[in-house]
Order: structure tokens, then C-alpha cells, then sequence
């Protein structure tokens, strides 16, 4: 399952970063000071240079690229203010439709964007934890509009006209040329039927 392939992912980037030289390390720490976090609380934080280096490395792991021993760069990331999703439910394939609408700053097509979604679920909830997004797609940050219906539909199941009503959570983060993380924007869409 998924959490096994998470596991496996931290322990050999875990591996990796105590096969960096002190200065390599040293190095890491120096730009996660640089780059604050903040919490679910909303209470800002720096990353240690090791929760950095897997965080970075993982993103990268995620999006089929190799991963990298020295640190890149500080650049900034695209802004994106909103993001929303439209979803058409149905029982015949050619109708359905899941498209994310990006508001704010947009990006080159050399930056990106990684889309995470949540499962239907009820129209009456409206907080979802970090544990219930899976990572859906990922599209260049000079777009404003992007289906995610194939990927998401691979993950999730098809949309058929019984999900109509429930509701669908996305998450946006905007990364820069360099990798960096921006600051996350989350949405929601309610299923409709056609």
C-alpha cells in the first residue's frame, strides 16, 4: 500500500542524508533555516536540515525525478490565491468532469503545481486532515484550469451519478523552478449529476 511506499521512501532518503559529507549537511540545515513552515495551528517553524532534505527529496521522488545531495537555490514559488473544483458526476464516462480553477498569480511552465484530492464524502463535512489527500497530478504553474477526472478516477473510482451531493476536497501547492514549496490553497467541490 501506499504507506508502505512512504515508509520505504523516508528510510532510504534517511540512508542517503547519513552518506552526506558534514559539510553537505551543514549545507541542508543552512537553507531549511531560511525557509519557515508553518503548522496546522498556524505557529511558524524551520525544518532541521534532515526534515528538509527528505521533505525536498520526496517531492521530487513523487514527480519522477532524481534526487539531488546538495541543496538548490532559494527561489520563490507562483502565488496562487484559490483554487476550485468543478465536478460532474455520471453514469456514462463521456459526461464527467473534474477540472481544478487556479486563482492568483500564475506561474511559468517551468514551476509547478501538485494537486492533491480527498475521496467523496459527506456534503456536510468541511475539514478534512492531511492524512485523507492523495496526490492526484501535477500540471506546469502557467495554467489556470486542470483536469484531474483520469488520475483521480484511478485512484478513487469512477464518478457515477449516485456520488451527486458529496463532496471532494483539493489541495494546491505551487512549487518554484528550484523546487521550493509555496504556501498550500485548499478547495472544495460538491458532486452535481447530468
Amino acid at each position: 500500500p501506499a504507506q508502505t511506499i512512504v515508509r520505504n521512501r523516508v528510510s532510504s532518503l534517511a540512508s542517503a542524508w547519513r552518506s552526506l559529507s558534514q559539510g553537505q549537511r551543514d549545507q541542508w540545515s543552512a537553507v531549511a533555516a531560511t525557509i519557515p513552515r508553518t503548522d496546522s495551528l498556524g505557529q511558524t517553524y524551520t525544518q532541521t536540515g534532515l526534515q528538509f532534505f527528505t521533505g525536498y527529496n520526496s517531492t521530487l521522488l513523487l514527480l519522477g525525478e532524481a534526487t539531488v545531495t546538495d541543496p538548490v537555490p532559494v527561489d520563490t514559488s507562483p502565488n496562487i490565491i484559490s483554487a476550485e473544483l468543478t465536478v460532474t458526476a455520471s453514469d456514462t464516462g463521456g459526461s464527467r468532469l473534474m477540472v481544478v480553477d487556479f486563482g492568483g498569480t500564475v506561474g511559468s511552465s517551468t514551476e509547478k503545481v501538485l494537486v492533491y484530492a480527498t475521496a467523496p464524502i459527506s456534503q456536510g463535512i468541511n475539514f478534512v486532515g492531511p492524512s485523507q489527500f492523495k496526490f492526484v497530478a501535477d500540471t506546469p504553474a502557467n495554467v489556470t484550469s486542470f483536469s484531474i477526472l483520469t488520475t483521480y478516477q484511478a485512484l478513487f473510482g469512477p464518478l457515477v451519478a449516485a456520488l451527486a451531493g458529496q463532496k471532494v476536497f483539493v489541495k494546491c501547492v505551487p512549487y518554484s523552478v528550484n523546487g521550493y514549496p509555496g504556501s498550500e490553497v485548499r478547495g472544495f467541490g460538491i458532486a452535481t449529476s447530468v
